[in-house]
């Protein structure tokens, strides 16, 4: 009967032993499991960010190249608007003579 007492105790020490080690593993394994999912979302992250950064360099390149035609252009337009100028004025003064040759 003593030992019987003694087996039962210690049968039950082993169950108890048993029961939270397996409780541990459970909560280990959960947390093992949230660990993936963090370093899933993170590395989601890290991805939609690159994606991101890489559109807005994109975006940008393209408005400092149409920000350098524009520039073109007005050189471009300022030269026009130059030369229609001198060619008026010619125009006026050739005008001024004619007028007064009259």
């Amino acid at each position: 009967a003593k030992h019987s007492a003694e087996i039962e105790a210690l049968t039950d020490k082993l169950s108890l032993e048993k029961k939270t080690r397996l409780e541990a593993e459970t909560r280990n394994n959960d947390l093992v499991e949230k660990m993936r999912n963090l370093e899933r979302d993170r590395s989601e992250l890290e991805h939609q960010y690159m994606n991101h950064k890489r559109s807005l360099n994109d975006q940008l390149m393209k408005m400092m190249m149409d920000h350098d035609e524009l520039r073109k252009q007005l050189v471009e337009n300022e030269d026009k608007n130059s030369a229609l100028q001198q060619e008026m004025s010619n125009v006026s003064r050739s005008n001024e003579r004619l007028v007064d040759d009259l």
